[in-house]
């Protein structure tokens, strides 16, 4: 098969909101009407099997941040942004794009629970700060401590235990 010609292509985007926050977008390419008529028409109907008649893409983004092509590789763009934000102390920020992450990735993927712990480790950080910023440190420990044996990440255990 042969991608459709450029001068016949007319383009379509659809936008999904996928739970978690993500969007999904699909982009469709299809050959003009008129065009794919008379093109059949003067080639016998070959160009229907010579020629894709609808191709779709797939681009997946986070607050208008482009995450990649299909959900896997969306989640562990996701997943590596939380981390970046857990090491700035970001746990509320990073918590959502944990949560980007689990809900975007396919249910058999090999991250799947390492994101669905960060996300939950990083739900545990945010409060722990809560209770240190109340000046109750010793029940901020507590949580923090648990957060850092919940991640299996050592970067995320690491900046948990420094709490």
């Amino acid at each position: 098969m042969f991608n459709t010609p450029e001068f016949v292509a007319k383009y379509k985007h659809n936008d999904e909101p996928l739970p978690g926050g993500v969007t999904k977008r699909t982009l469709i390419r299809k050959m003009n009407t008129a065009a794919r008529l008379t093109l059949g028409i003067a080639t016998r109907g070959i160009s229907e099997v010579l020629f894709k008649t609808k191709e779709e893409s797939y681009k997946y983004y986070y607050k208008n941040r482009y995450l990649g092509t299909t959900e896997n590789e969306a989640a562990q763009a996701a997943y590596t942004k939380g981390v970046e934000l857990c090491k700035q102390g970001k746990f509320r920020n990073a918590e959502k794009w944990f949560n980007a992450a689990y809900q975007t990735c396919t249910s058999d993927y090999e991250n799947e629970e390492t994101f669905r712990n960060s996300r939950h480790a990083t739900q545990i950080a945010t409060s722990a700060w809560k209770l240190y910023d109340s000046g109750r440190f010793r029940k901020a420990a507590v949580k923090f401590q648990k957060a850092s044996n919940l991640s299996s990440v050592s970067t995320l255990a690491d900046k948990f235990s420094q709490c």
